[in-house]
């Protein structure tokens, strides 16, 4: 978890829940990707899985799950067509998620 939270500072220096749909970013991929690695305590991922859905758009959510999942290829792909807006928007959340889901 430390290291997603400082992936978050990183990337923030740059610059309703939902179905369980999969793929674009859905929230069953921000769920799975969160399960998955180790992004927070498994019983937060609903939560963050339901945050990501609200704050972030579909772009953001895309970046989110490529940083989760350590795809670097993906990531620096899409960080390269953001704004620095939307990328200190999924720092933010990186940063900010974590506590909020697990208080």
């Amino acid at each position: 978890m430390r290291a997603w939270w400082l992936s978050g500072l990183a990337v923030m220096s740059m610059a309703s829940a939902a179905p369980d749909v999969m793929g674009a970013g859905g929230r069953g991929e921000v769920l799975a990707a969160c399960k998955a690695h180790g992004y927070v305590a498994e019983s937060a991922c609903p939560c963050v899985a339901d945050r990501a859905m609200k704050n972030l758009d579909e772009a953001q959510r895309t970046w989110l799950i490529a940083s989760i999942t350590q795809n670097e290829a993906e990531t620096a792909r899409l960080q390269g067509a953001m704004t620095v807006k939307e990328i200190v928007g999924v720092g933010t959340f990186m940063t900010l998620a974590p506590h909020q889901c697990t208080q």
